[in-house]
């Protein structure tokens, strides 16, 4: 019995699972000892239901390399509360990553993991989040660890037109044929000159 004040407790556990996701009319019940009874209700949201991860970036089996990869994410969640990330090379795991919008791997986590496996390996990204009444879901990708692609440097070949440290020469004198000519007109026969004309053209030498 109570006179006055406030009532401390917790709604029966069973009772309280026997109602699934969704809204929840609690009524409150006092009688008097004369008989007669008052009650009041409070409406409250149930959710059981956990956030869901969408991983877009990086893709499943994405080749990595030593530089940390960016990360895109969607979490389908009205009641958001906090997202973090670890990582997992098959023997070890880093600490829990807490982020607020999609970015860039940890550099310092990053480096934990790669140095310790070997190319052709997989490292595991594990994406949590939970909401405002603790609901946990999370989502993982595996990416595997890549040598660094680099091309190979190509030195220029004879005939380039990259003039860097190249010697010049001339080239054998070459001959043109050059002809002069002159028309008909009323019946004069034209007159036509040919001659030869040197130039010289420079080369390059490697």
């Amino acid at each position: 019995m109570v006179s006055e004040g406030q009532i401390k407790d917790t709604i029966n556990y069973n009772l309280w699972n026997q109602f699934e996701n969704g809204t929840v009319i609690i009524r409150f019940f006092l009688n008097r000892t004369i008989g007669l009874m008052v009650f009041d209700d409070i409406i409250v949201r149930k959710d059981i239901i956990a956030p869901e991860i969408i991983i877009i970036e990086p893709i499943v089996n994405q080749s990595v390399y030593s530089t940390p990869p960016e990360f895109i994410i969607t979490v389908i969640e009205t009641n958001n509360h906090t997202k973090w990330y670890r990582l997992f090379n098959g023997t070890d795991y880093t600490e829990n990553r807490t982020f607020i919008s999609n970015g860039r791997i940890n550099d310092t986590d990053w480096d934990a993991m790669w140095i310790f496996i070997d190319f052709g390996e997989m490292i595991w990204i594990f994406f949590y989040c939970n909401d405002t009444a603790g609901n946990l879901g999370f989502a993982n990708v595996t990416v595997i660890k890549s040598d660094n692609g680099i091309a190979p440097i190509i030195p220029p070949v004879s005939g380039d037109d990259d003039d860097d440290g190249k010697k010049t020469k001339e080239e054998p004198d070459i001959i043109v044929p050059v002809v002069i000519g002159i028309g008909v007109t009323g019946g004069i026969a034209a007159v036509a000159i040919i001659y030869f004309k040197k130039i010289k053209k420079p080369y390059y030498k490697y």
